[in-house]
């Protein structure tokens, strides 16, 4: 039986017909003929290239907040490609389970971690400052109500994980139903 584009067929049954549904940083696929369904993680590709021979590494740091007796945990990935030999980082948060953030654990961030935070929460963070980020994020993390706007902007990675937190269905949802159904329960004060 011929693949798919992907090259990819069904383990069950050698079927190529395939669809998929991005999930945070996997991909839930389904086969169409049998019904099997499996989560596979997508392949690196080079930001600047395009290419997928990509080496990644990833290691966790941990920092103390004595303030708000604390510990936030944040992950580094860096992809260094092996076509056009050039590198990217990421760092990823993982917020605390409770807890607000302060100035304090903004200062702390660099300008591109607090335009990500910022993108995070759906707010417009271009050519804002350090001084100007941070007393826009100190706000908006007092702030429990999400605007429209806020939640359209969103990643789909985060809009999915704040639909869960107000108990919405995300699987196979398209965003529009997840951003009006968050609306629907902050109006209802859930």
């Amino acid at each position: 039986m011929s693949t798919n584009s992907f090259g990819l067929e069904c383990a069950h049954c050698a079927s190529s017909d395939l669809s998929g549904t991005k999930i945070d940083d996997t991909i839930e696929v389904v086969c169409q003929a049998c019904g099997h369904q499996w989560l596979r993680t997508p392949a690196d590709v080079c930001r600047y290239c395009g290419s997928t021979d990509v080496e990644t590494t990833s290691r966790d740091t941990t920092k103390w907040y004595a303030a708000q007796e604390e510990t936030w945990t944040a992950e580094e990935i860096v992809r260094h490609c092996r076509k056009c030999r050039r590198s990217s980082q990421e760092t990823r948060w993982l917020d605390p389970v409770y807890g607000y953030w302060s100035r304090e654990d903004f200062a702390a961030m660099t300008v591109v971690e607090l335009r990500e935070q910022a993108l995070n929460w759906g707010l417009d963070a271009t050519a804002m400052h350090k001084k100007e980020l941070i007393q826009m994020l100190v706000i908006e993390s007092a702030n429990e109500i999400w605007t429209r706007a806020q939640l359209e902007r969103m990643p789909t990675a985060e809009l999915r994980k704040l639909a869960n937190s107000f108990d919405v269905t995300t699987k196979g949802r398209p965003i529009s139903h997840l951003v009006n159904q968050i609306l629907k329960k902050q109006q209802d004060g859930e």
